[in-house]
Formats: structure tokens, C-alpha cells, sequence
């Protein structure tokens, strides 16, 4: 999922032209989120929490679910 979001942001900042895309080689390798990961590890920490967020939600909410139901 995080693979995803990367590639989602990433795809916005080529477009809008504030970020140059990947070299053809890392694209092939189908490596270009772990290109971005590198080049701004701040944004890639940040996307990470967020997803450690979600992921945190969603097991909270089976748990619940698992014993209420």
C-alpha cells in the first residue's frame, strides 16, 4: 500500500513539474517509489507514519469488533 501512495504523490509532483522523474533504469526495476524514498526521506518518513497511523486504526478497530462480536 505504501508502494502505492508513493507512487500516487510522486506521480502529482512529476506532473506538476516540481519533481524530475526517476532515471529509466530504477523505472524498469519498478523501483521508482524507493528512487523518491531516498531523494526525500523526510516525505517518505512522513508517508510511513501515516500509514503506521492507519494500519493502527484498523487493527484497533478488528480487536473491537473481534470482541464485541
Amino acid at each position: 500500500m505504501l508502494k502505492y501512495l508513493c507512487l500516487l504523490v510522486g506521480s502529482f509532483d512529476v506532473i506538476s513539474k516540481t519533481l524530475k522523474r526517476a532515471p529509466n533504469w530504477v523505472i524498469h526495476l519498478n523501483l521508482e517509489w524507493l528512487y523518491r524514498a531516498i531523494k526525500e526521506p523526510k516525505r517518505f518518513l512522513k508517508y510511513f507514519k501515516l500509514i503506521k497511523f492507519i494500519f493502527l486504526v484498523l487493527i484497533n478497530k478488528e480487536r473491537r469488533t473481534t470482541v464485541n462480536g
